[in-house]
């Protein structure tokens, strides 16, 4: 996979597509340091395909520093689907993707869509973890289906979905659909 670390990593895709197999467990993309971005825009896709029953997290921005992002804009497409283990997920195991650190944002706008579908056991399909975790969609598409994870989990003080104008599609077999928490979560 792609993995970069250090002051701002950031992988900036537009008007580009990229896809990424694997048949065992393994991380597509890390980000760690202050302001990890993932940015995709302008009809951008990017496909990550992840095999084996292990814990590694398929996409991971930020690990615990400040400000990690997800950005897709302008028509762009993330799609992750994996299979999972059956160890329930933890802060830094067993999540599709996972955003770590203070203020920790998503943001799915212009027509854009971000997928997740999590094919076996336990794995979390998206984890913000940190105060003041934000996921924005505006005119966009969020689909997470998973068997027995939380599809959609913020954990933090001021944690907030905002939706406008789009499309929340969240399945689960056994697990939660939604989970926020933490002091002030709307």
């Amino acid at each position: 996979g792609i993995y970069l670390q250090g002051i701002v990593p950031q992988v900036l895709m537009n008007e580009s597509s990229i896809e990424m197999t694997d048949t065992d467990p393994s991380q597509a993309m890390i980000l760690r340091g202050t302001d990890a971005l993932l940015s995709l825009r302008n009809k951008s896709e990017m496909s990550i395909n992840g095999g084996g029953t292990g814990t590694l997290e398929n996409v991971a921005i930020g690990d615990n520093n400040a400000r990690p992002e997800l950005s897709v804009t302008g028509g762009s497409k993330l799609s992750v689907t994996t299979s999972s283990a059956t160890r329930s997920p933890t802060d830094t195991l067993n999540n599709a993707i996972h955003l770590r650190g203070v203020e920790p944002k998503i943001n799915i706008t212009s027509g854009s869509e971000l997928n997740v579908s999590v094919t076996s056991n336990a794995r979390r399909g998206l984890y913000l973890n940190g105060t003041n975790a934000e996921v924005n969609l505006n005119d966009s598409h969020l689909d997470i289906n998973t068997i027995s994870g939380r599809a959609l989990n913020l954990n933090g003080e001021s944690s907030t979905l905002n939706a406008n104008k789009s499309n929340l599609k969240l399945n689960t077999a056994e697990g939660a659909g939604i989970s926020l928490s933490g002091h002030n979560a709307l």
